[in-house]
């Protein structure tokens, strides 16, 4: 047991079980980290699933499905009129706005 060729037999046998159980771990780590990933994308599937059969349940009433080609389509049946109300803030337009003076159309000009 004591001799160098056994020592050094059994040496290389620690040092290879050793970097084989590293191995190993890494293995089951990445393993472990892939399951979640697959099981969060599972999840976002399965719900995006629900999702889109309720939507089709409610595709299949006909009021739900004027509602959808109105908001989608501008649709509107005869008779209707469709009313767009434009935002002060989000137009950009300053409808109070002043024309601007001669000094400030001269700056302007140079920007």
């Amino acid at each position: 047991m004591r001799s160098r060729a056994v020592l050094f037999f059994l040496s290389l046998l620690v040092l290879f079980l050793l970097v084989t159980s590293i191995r190993m771990g890494i293995g089951a780590y990445r393993a472990t980290n892939a399951r979640k990933a697959a099981e969060e994308e599972y999840q976002a599937l399965t719900d995006q699933k629900t999702r889109l059969e309720k939507k089709i349940e409610d595709l299949n009433n006909e009021e739900a499905l004027e509602k959808e080609a109105k908001s989608r389509f501008n649709a509107t049946l005869p008779g209707e009129k469709v009313l767009i109300i434009v935002e002060h803030d989000s137009s950009g337009l300053d409808i109070d706005a002043k024309p601007a003076s001669v000094w400030e159309s001269i700056k302007n000009f140079f920007r």
